[in-house]
Parts: C-alpha cells; sequence; structure tokens
C-alpha cells in the first residue's frame, strides 16, 4: 500500500521472500479484484503490481482484522520483549539476505 506499482521481484525483496512465492498471491489479490497487472513503462518483460479503485474501498476491513491478529499475537509481551523480538528477527533476515547475496544466491 505504501509504494504502489512494484514489480513481483521488487515486492519479494520487501517482503524478504523469494520471487516466485510472490506470483501465487498475487494472482489471489488479482482474482479477487484487489490488484491488476499493468505493463512495465520501461522493461516489456516486467508488469507493475496496483492496487485497484475497490482494494481502496475495503482496506478498512483487512485493516481491521490485521489489527486484531496482531494485538492477540502481543498478548502477554511487554514491550520491551516485543521490540527486541523484531531487532533479532530484523538481523535474522539480513543475515540470510548477506549469506545469499555472498553465494551468488546459492
Amino acid at each position: 500500500m505504501e509504494r504502489d506499482g512494484r514489480t513481483q521481484t521488487e515486492l519479494a525483496e520487501d517482503m524478504g521472500i523469494h520471487k516466485v512465492s510472490v506470483g501465487p498471491h498475487v494472482d489471489e489479490l488479482e482474482k479477487s479484484g484487489l490488484v491488476e497487472r499493468r505493463p512495465h513503462p520501461t522493461d516489456r518483460r516486467s508488469k507493475q503490481i496496483w492496487l485497484t479503485d475497490y482494494f481502496h474501498s475495503v482496506k478498512f476491513l483487512g485493516q481491521g482484522v490485521f489489527t486484531m491478529i496482531h494485538a492477540r499475537a502481543k498478548e502477554g509481551i511487554s514491550p520491551d520483549d516485543y521490540a527486541h523480538a523484531l531487532k533479532v528477527l530484523s538481523r535474522m533476515r539480513d543475515n540470510v539476505k548477506a549469506l545469499k547475496e555472498e553465494t551468488g544466491g546459492a
């Protein structure tokens, strides 16, 4: 939602997952009318993913569900412990990313 018009590769990089994993999720979002794929203006092999007007009309529903799940997941966890967990997970992601770069993606 923050950066509309990203490619699948860019979305995968943002989420720290393999780009092949993004495709099925985008397919489902497209079938639901929440996103649409459009040709990239400078790379004809690539498509950008754009949020639809329908998405914007119903996004508050998803945000409410996310807020509820997130609140439940954090129950009983102190703010300091939660912040520490996020820091550790971010570091783990960065370590794996560095390993991937060092090994040429192997």
